[in-house]
């Protein structure tokens, strides 16, 4: 394109090799290779230099196995009209996007050529003093090595010239993401190396944390087609990620969680995508050190059966580690007031922090639940006091006490009554077989396991329980004013 832009005839011999060179990088897809793989920008660009050369893209000799160039393009655009980068990464569609359309209308480069004087290189006005604050994530090879929020508008970068090899200083007037990458490494005490090479005029990020050479990036899981200082960030940009893949190939895991507060063994769902939000089959997900392998929907199931906050996060083979996410374990019944280290007053609470909690006059005993929850008993240093059947689960502590400390218990009962139905009709079953057949002696060791079993889940019970000192010299009052 730019040879013939600059008066070369197209049928000159520099021209005709080049085409030839062009047409061994052409796939059955009918698309062009660069990097490995056909893709929207180098079909576009071999697209415009056919056309530029004064040739027809769609016609027989630029086919390959039955399969065009604008066949390929075509193939890539999405229902939004956007264009992919190739058949399985969604990088810069806006950019691609601008490619496919002169390719498709058949134009080459250059569209216009723009002249400016130097008054208008003058007036240019630059960007520093714009700041930019979002999310930078790096994943290295076997770790996350930093997840931080940063805040800057300019940068100045160290890096090994590569035609002089001697280490220069680089100054970045616009928050770029090799800039994000500088902030975080001095607030977050790693290292990492830069490359700068002249003749392209930008900026190779060698080393991260010293693992070198296959470091990849993306904004918002976009991957720009654009070196991390040529990048300059905006307010539309939220998040960094750089990742560690010694692949050609960038992938990238996203996790998403449908809860992030559940009961003890209430189910939850995790769902693990690749950079474009499709579902990502066979990752390993890992809550904690146990692992998960999702589904073909790239889900997995998980219940975890005790309290604690857990960390969750993706891997798999050929792609970047996902975020940690953490989800909360609560208890099935646990008491929420009164708060621990708090004092109460009329059943207020103040601002005074105390190393226990203390009531003066009644307290209310408000108790929150998982959903399979029926019924709540309130007990008083062992005593039941209070039976609850009816939600939101409260009692009214208002025992007489000087300053006595007082143990408040719960114990919350699921609904297990249809349960224990199906269990005494099994007993019942198995003691009609016994008196028919009462020389088999198996019927007796059945009949004791299942009267176990229904005795335990009659006993069946979740608890939390307080400790309170109160003072509380007129609960008849506090029955008057309630």
């Amino acid at each position: 394109m730019a040879l013939v832009a600059a008066g070369e005839d197209s049928n000159s011999e520099c021209i005709t090799d080049a085409l030839s060179y062009v047409k061994t990088t052409q796939a059955e897809s009918g698309g062009f290779k660069s990097w490995g793989t056909e893709n929207t920008a180098s079909t576009a660009w071999a697209v415009m230099a056919i056309a530029a050369a004064g040739q027809n893209p769609t016609s027989i000799e630029w086919k390959h196995s039955g399969n065009s160039s604008i066949d390929f393009l075509l193939s890539l655009q999405q229902e939004n009209g956007a264009f992919n980068w190739s058949v399985h990464q969604n990088m810069s569609p806006e950019w691609m996007t601008s490619y496919v359309i002169l390719a498709l209308l058949g134009k080459p480069y250059p569209v216009k050529i723009y002249e400016s004087d130097d008054d208008t290189n003058s007036d240019t006005v630059s960007s520093h003093g714009d700041e930019w604050t979002g999310a930078i994530r790096i994943e290295g090879k076997n770790d996350t090595i930093c997840n931080a929020k940063v805040t800057f508008n300019s940068s100045t970068i160290v890096a090994l010239n590569d035609s002089s090899g001697e280490m220069e200083t680089y100054e970045i007037d616009y928050p770029s993401v090799l800039g994000a990458l500088d902030k975080a490494a001095q607030q977050n005490d790693f290292s990492y190396s830069v490359v700068y090479y002249p003749s392209w005029n930008a900026f190779f990020v060698k080393t991260i944390s010293d693992e070198s050479d296959w470091w990849h990036y993306w904004v918002d899981y976009n991957l720009p087609m654009v070196g991390t200082g040529a990048y300059q960030l905006t307010d539309q940009d939220e998040e960094i990620l750089f990742g560690f893949l010694e692949d050609w190939t960038a992938r990238a895991l996203q996790l998403c969680l449908d809860k992030s507060t559940v009961k003890k063994n209430e189910e939850f769902t995790v769902s693990v995508y690749n950079e474009t939000m499709a579902p990502v089959k066979d990752a390993k997900v890992y809550v904690d050190s146990s692992a998960y392998l999702t589904d073909e929907n790239g889900n997995v199931t998980v219940k975890l059966d005790a309290k604690g906050i857990y960390e969750i996060y993706a891997e798999k083979d050929g792609y970047i580690r996902s975020e940690r996410k953490g989800i909360q374990v609560k208890k099935k019944v646990e008491i929420m007031n009164p708060m621990k280290n708090s004092v109460y007053i009329l059943g207020r609470k103040t601002n005074i922090d105390l190393q226990k909690i203390l009531v003066f006059g009644a307290i209310d005993i408000n108790v929150e639940t998982s959903n399979d929850i029926e019924k709540i008993e309130y007990y008083v240093d062992d005593t039941l006091k209070h039976v609850d059947t009816d939600r939101p689960f409260s009692w009214r502590l208002n025992e007489k006490a000087f300053f006595k400390k007082i143990t408040v218990k719960v114990k919350a009962y699921t609904d297990i009554d249809v349960y224990i139905l199906k269990i005494q009709k099994i007993i019942q079953y198995i003691d009609s077989l016994s008196e028919n057949y009462h020389e088999i002696a198996a019927f007796d060791v059945i009949n004791s396991h299942f009267k176990n079993l229904e005795r335990d889940l009659l006993e069946q019970s979740n608890d939390d329980s307080i400790d309170v000192v109160v003072f509380n010299l007129c609960p008849n009052l506090h029955c008057l004013l309630g």
